[in-house]
């Protein structure tokens, strides 16, 4: 059987996956509509009803898709600080005015997210940008992008 997508899944594909019932099902749909996506499938830890001892048998029956996690440390680039840092690439057209996908600073200084990108994907990291005229980019424009 192939795996259930908690993030895409309605309450009947959810049914499916053993151990699930009705009442946990209903609450990772409410869950889901309240806080959107999963980022992993840990995060079920935050829906009612759900703990760790639960979590372990149905995990190896679900996922969360095609979840990417980009990391990037300015530092390892030559950069000092930043303000911002996004993702672009053919998601949004290479246009990151077009739909920002914004990475947040954590503690450690490295910008991080997680994405639900297509296998196959292209894309760069921008950063203080808008626009690929300013040549703010993580790597070379015209050489090899980052692919899922």
């Amino acid at each position: 059987m192939d795996k259930i997508n908690i993030n895409k899944a309605d309450l009947q594909e959810l049914l499916k996956v053993k151990w699930l019932g009705e009442s946990k099902a209903e609450n990772i749909i409410d869950y889901r509509e309240e806080n959107g996506e999963f980022k992993k499938i840990e995060d079920l830890l935050n829906v009612k009803g759900i703990g760790r001892q639960y979590l372990n048998k149905i995990s190896d029956s679900i996922t969360v898709g095609n979840s990417v996690r980009v990391i990037f440390k300015p530092e390892e680039y030559g950069l000092d600080s930043l303000t911002e840092a996004h993702l672009v690439g053919e998601m949004n057209g290479w246009n990151p005015e077009d739909k920002s996908y914004s990475l947040k600073q954590n503690e450690d200084g490295y910008w991080e997210e997680v994405f639900f990108l297509e296998k196959g994907l292209q894309y760069k990291i921008m950063y203080d940008s808008i626009d690929w005229d300013e040549d703010k980019y993580v790597g070379d424009h015209y050489g090899q992008n980052l692919i899922v």
